[in-house]
This record gives C-alpha cells, structure tokens and sequence, in this order.
C-alpha cells in the first residue's frame, strides 16, 4: 500500500516537472490538498451530503495551512536566502527596523516607569508635607500642655483654646489629640476624639512622624514631646486616612488609593477590570471578601481620593502605579504591608513637574521643552530611515559570512578569544563559520583553565604564606621550659594548630589542635581558631583594669589579677568558649579537636584540658610516660559541652610531646607508623635540642612513608622543663 502511494505521488510531480515529496510535512501537505480539492468538489453537491463535506473542507484546511506555512518558510530560506545578496537584503532590513521597534519599546518603557515613578513620588511627598505639618501642630500642642502641667500643682482638665480654630483653617475635622505625662493619661477639654488613641505603645519615641495601622484603620500619626520645669507632656496627633484627606493630598496628581495587603482588592474586591473606589465603598473595618485563605488576618479598607481629569490629547492616556507604603502595627511596631496606587496621566505629571518654582515661566517654558522634543524624536526618526537606505545601498555586494569570518580572525589575533560568529541559517558558509567558533571555544577554554590554574596556584601561595605567619617564629621560651613546634601541612595549607602563648614571665599558654578535613576549609577554620584564642588574649589584657559585676559568669570576659588572666589558668573554662564560639560560627559537620595547657613556671605546674586531641605525652626524665587525656570530646559539634581539667608537675628534664594524628597514622607495607616508634625516636635523641628532636621524628617519618604522598598534615610540639 505504501508503495503504492508513493508510485502514485511520483506520477503526478512529475506532470509537474518537480522532484516527488520526500519528508513527512511535504507528503501530508499534498494529501491534504488533494483532500481539500476532493471535498470542495463534493460539497458543490445539494443537500446533506455536501454540507458534510463543506464541514470536512474546513477541518482539512487548518492543517493544510500549516503545512503550508512550513513549506513556505523552508522555500524562503532554502531557495530565496540562499544567495548571499539576499541575505545582506534581509539582514539591513532587521538592522534598520529592530533599533527602531526596540528604541519605540524602551521610550514607551521608560515613560510609563518615569510617570508611575514620578505620580508614587508626588503622592508619597503630600504624605510626608502632610505628617511634617501635623507634627508641627503636635509639638505646638506639646508645648501647650507642658506648660499647664508646669503652672498648675492641681491635677485637672487641661484647656487646647486654640485646637477648635487651629483644626478649622487647616480643614481638619478629624483630628485626634491625646495627651499623657509619665504613662499617665490627661484630660483636654477640648481634644475631641483624644480617647480614640488607647495608651502609648513601648516602640513608640518623641519626635514619631508615620503612617500607622490601628484597629484595621490607616492614620497619620504624631508623638511629641516637651519638658517645662521638669514635668514632661506627650501628646499623639492623629488624623484619619479618609477620602476627604486623600481628596485634598492628591490635588494635582490624579487619584491615590491605598489599598489593602491583598493587591487585588484595587480591582474591586476580585472583580477584574473593576472600578478601583468600589472598594473604598465598604465600611471600615470590615474583612475582605478575597481573604479567605487567612480569616484571622486583619483586612484594611480601600481608601481612594482624587479625582482623575480628563486627557488633553490623544497620549494623554492613564497611567497606574504601585508602590508600597511604609507602615507600622501602633500596637506591635511591626511593619505592614500596605500598597499605594496612584492613577495620573502623562500632561499632569508634566504641569506637576514644570509648575515648581524652578522657571520664571514654568507652563511657557514646559511647552518650549515639549514641542523641543517632539521636533528632536522627528529628527531623529529622519536620520534613522536615511542612514538605514544608504547602508542597504552601499553594502548589496558585501558577503556578511566572509566579513564576519574576516572580524574574527582580526579578534582571535588580538587575543580575544571569547570573540563569536553568529550562526543563524543553513548555508555554505554557516559551516565554516560554526567550524570557526568550535576552534575559538577550544582555545579560549584552554586559555581559561591555564589562568585559573595559575589563579589557584598563586591563592593557594597566597594562603600558606599567611598561615605561616600564624604559627609561632620567634624561638619563644620561659626560664624553666624550652619550647619548639613544627607543622608540616599535607598539602599547601594545614588544618593543624599549635601556639605558645606569651602571658608574662612566668606564665605560658600551650595549644595545639587538629581540625576536621585537609586543604582550604581545615585551614580557614584553623585561622578562625587560632584568631579566637589570641583576641580572648588581647581582650583580656583590655579589662586588666575593669570589674565584673556580681552574680555574672566569670568566663568570656575574666579579670586580670596580678597581672594573670584567670581564664587562661582555667583551660577547661577556655575550652567551653572555644566550643560555643566553633559550635555557632561554623557547619555542623564541622569541628576541631584541641589541646590547652597553661604553665606556671614558679610552681613548675602544668594545667591542661583535653578536647578529643590524641593525648599528649610526658616522658619524664625516670623513664615513665604520662598521658594527658583529661578534658572532653571535640570542640565545635556539640553546644554547652563542660570540660575537665587536671595538673601535672613538671621535673628538670621532663619532655612533653603533643603531636597530630598525621605522626602515628601514616601507613606503609608494614602498618603505621605509630605511637611506639615516635617515642623511640624521642628517647634516643631526648638529650639533643628540640628543633634536632623535631628534625629526627620529621626524617623518621619521611622514611617510613616513602615515595607515597604525605597523608595528612603533621604537627609536633616540644616542651622541655630546664
């Protein structure tokens, strides 16, 4: 059957001269034009049986159009812009109408922005004029009361004779007063509405200028107060966000509504397209109908005011705006979200902006500017269709591919090889020119992994030349105890600590840890370590004068006694610090295991505690060995951990030795290194110097792990009692 049709299809294109169908598109598009012919001749028959067919016409010609429309535009592009002149045609065409409809778009973009920008402005400013002025008022009446409660030892009403006549001219009907000395409230004889306001909430100051919520009502609100001989008046003005307000506010600007927290309440409480006052009309405090997913929410009327004129012309068109408007709870102090849409048009803004008192003349000079512009966009108009015909005529002969080809080459000389040939179209050339951006992606990729290589490797020298400046150079040292550290990352920076900490004399602090993972994490944390316990040292030489008040904890920020930070003698006490500060600045997965110890050396005492660190050793000079395990888990995982502490006396000749895991773990065919080894070649060579002691363990291990990478980073620090 199928070979059937396709003899078929071939008979009759070749009646045509033209090659037969060979996709599925060009094959259903003849099918459904021989169907379209077949049921257009039988629907010329009469009665039901041609209208059935007129039907199956219709049904058949939607897809024949769209196979149409496909084989049109593969036509057009396959035959048509095949030649090169052509496609310079089409493209000059695209170049000289795209700018324009883009340049119209953008204009039109920022007029309505600039408009709605502009309307939001000019309403909020009337709010703002509107509260500077009721805050004046305020203050007055601040005043006023202060110096009633200053001439009068009798509690009693106070007079406002002015708030009749002052409320009158400023055409406030409305206006609230209420007044207070010390929380306690007093009674005006002539506030009218003074009980409106129930009490003075905790966040609210003097000098409060706002828009407040209250009782799922909006106000403008005030709080002043003044002080005469001693007795303080705080009165709270308030004025009623209603129409007849908003009407006044927004003379000049349009018409301002302030909507609800639902946004589509400005479109008539969910009537699309509906008249933005509807909403105004429901009473206040009434709910919403559209706040049913929250019914315990508070609804905000809709109040709008202002009346909208009518266009001067036919760009005169409506422009609408939202903007939010900065609110507060008055009980709560918490902000509310509450819109302002402002309606306005073009030629009331444009009056608004140039009746300012910026121009002798400002309509005259408005229309100047006006007519200036229009005259500046004609030209400007003119000048595009003109440079737009000669570039069509000047380039008909230019091959864009092989001009394109021709920027690149010039590009990739210069070095930019992030340089790209548009690939729009199927032609010749497209495949030289999508052979070339292959190239260019190539180089440029491998240019960028070299710089970022480079990149890296210069951060990464960067970074262990500030980490070694971390650990201690000076050869540090007390009068009875030697003290040497070396630390010899894995790989270019360590997660390894130690630190000898100078506090006087006779006083020393040791630490020495291990944080969790290898590379830039570990060393930042390590940083984040070592910075912590030196600012706790420099914090406390800050307080050596200061005094703790009684009953506070006496960790964080110690005293200093004769000169010695009691925290650093408590390094149990040190180490809950540490813990809490790693524990809340750092990721969950991430800890440290630490080691402190302070020394006296007046008593020859060693106090330490142990947070997860492998136990150091004391080899003391009978030959036994000590192990200083007392303390607690890791630093940093667990909150409000408590660690242990305990003390040893340290003889002449005594040798501590603290040392990472990255000393007993390595490994190689005859199993780790371990801890019997390290203390071998410690006791062999106990009598030379330290740094020697150091450099004998260093070559031990060098040895013991061979060719392999280092696995881990590996510490050692020596402490030897004179």
């Amino acid at each position: 059957m199928s070979s059937a049709l396709q003899n078929f299809e071939t008979r009759v294109f070749r009646v045509f001269r033209r090659e037969p169908p060979s996709g599925i598109v060009h094959r259903g598009a003849f099918w459904l034009f021989l169907s379209y012919l077949l049921f257009c001749t039988v629907g010329l028959l009469p009665g039901e049986t041609g209208i059935l067919f007129q039907i199956l016409r219709w049904f058949t010609l939607v897809p024949l159009l769209c196979f149409a429309s496909i084989l049109f535009f593969r036509w057009v592009f396959g035959q048509l812009l095949w030649k090169l002149r052509n496609r310079l045609i089409v493209t000059y065409l695209l170049m000289g109408l795209a700018p324009l409809v883009l340049f119209a778009v953008l204009t039109l973009l920022v007029a309505y922005l600039f408009s709605g920008q502009f309307a939001t402005l000019a309403a909020t400013s009337a709010l703002h004029n509107e509260l500077v002025r009721l805050g004046g008022e305020d203050r007055e009446f601040a005043l006023h009361v202060a110096h009633a409660l200053a001439a009068r030892s009798k509690i009693g009403p106070i007079d406002l004779p002015d708030f009749e006549q002052q409320t009158r001219v400023n055409g406030q009907d409305h206006l609230q007063l209420s007044a207070s000395e010390n929380g306690r409230r007093l009674e005006l004889t002539q506030g009218r509405g003074a009980q409106a306001i129930e009490g003075l909430p905790t966040w609210v100051k003097s000098g409060f200028q706002g828009i407040v919520l209250d009782r799922s009502r909006l106000f403008l609100r005030a709080v002043e107060s003044e002080t005469v001989d001693g007795r303080t008046a705080t009165v709270v003005a308030s004025l009623p966000l209603k129409k007849e307000t908003l009407n006044r506010l927004a003379s000049g600007v349009g018409s301002i509504h302030i909507l609800s927290n639902h946004f589509q309440a400005y479109k008539g409480n969910g009537n699309p397209g509906g008249n933005p006052t509807n909403a105004s009309s429901s009473p206040p405090g009434t709910r919403s109908q559209l706040n049913t997913e929250n019914p315990d929410a508070e609804d905000l009327e809709t109040i709008s005011g202002g009346i909208l004129p009518s266009a001067q012309n036919f760009l005169d068109v409506p422009v609408e705006f939202f903007a939010p408007l900065n609110t507060v709870d008055w009980r709560t102090g918490k902000p509310q979200s509450v819109m302002l849409a402002v309606t306005s048009r073009p030629g009331l803004l444009y009056h608004q902006l140039f009746n300012q008192q910026l121009f002798t003349t400002s309509l005259q000079t408005g229309t100047v500017v006006q007519r200036i512009l229009i005259g500046v966009a004609i030209l400007f108009c003119a000048l595009e269709l003109i440079a737009f015909l000669m570039a069509v005529r000047l380039n008909q002969t230019i091959t864009a591919s092989i001009h394109d080809l021709y920027l690149a080459t010039t590009e990739i000389d210069k070095g930019n090889f992030l340089h790209r040939i548009g690939v729009k179209r199927r032609d010749q050339l497209a495949a030289l020119s999508s052979s070339f951006n292959s190239m260019a992606a190539s180089l440029a990729r491998l240019l960028l992994e070299q710089r970022e290589k480079q990149r890296l490797e210069n951060e990464l020298t960067i970074a262990q030349e500030v980490q070694a400046n971390l650990f201690p150079h000076a050869k540090l040292s007390l009068k009875t105890l030697e003290l040497h550290g070396a630390c010899r990352p894995a790989r270019t920076v360590s997660g390894d600590y130690y630190d000898f900490l100078i506090l006087s004399e006779t006083q020393l602090l040791l630490a020495m840890g291990d944080i969790s993972g290898k590379g830039i994490s570990a060393a930042l944390l390590m940083a984040s370590l070592h910075s912590a316990v030196r600012a706790y040292r420099f914090a406390g030489e800050e307080l050596e004068d200061a005094r703790m008040p009684s009953g506070s904890r006496r960790y964080g920020t110690q005293l200093l006694e004769s000169g010695r930070s009691t925290l650093f003698e408590t390094p149990g006490k040190m180490l809950e610090l540490l813990n809490r500060h790693l524990y809340r600045s750092t990721q969950p997965e991430k800890y440290a295991t630490l080691f402190l110890a302070y020394y006296d050396s007046e008593s020859s005492r060693l106090t330490y505690s142990n947070g997860g660190q492998i136990p150091p050793l004391v080899l003391c000079a009978d030959g036994t060995i000590q192990r200083l395990d007392c303390g607690g888990t890791v630093v940093g995982l667990i909150d409000d951990v408590r660690y242990e502490e305990a003390s040893v006396r340290l003889q002449p000749g005594d040798l501590l030795v603290a040392y990472s895991d990255g000393v007993t773990e390595p490994e190689n065919e005859f199993g780790e290194f371990g801890e019997e080894r390290l203390v071998d070649v410690v006791r062999r060579s106990r009598r030379l110097p330290l740094a020697t002691i150091s450099d004998q363990v260093l070559q031990a291990l060098r040895a013991w792990i061979g060719e392999q990478e280092q696995p881990d980073d590996i510490t050692l620090v020596l402490a030897r009692q004179r």
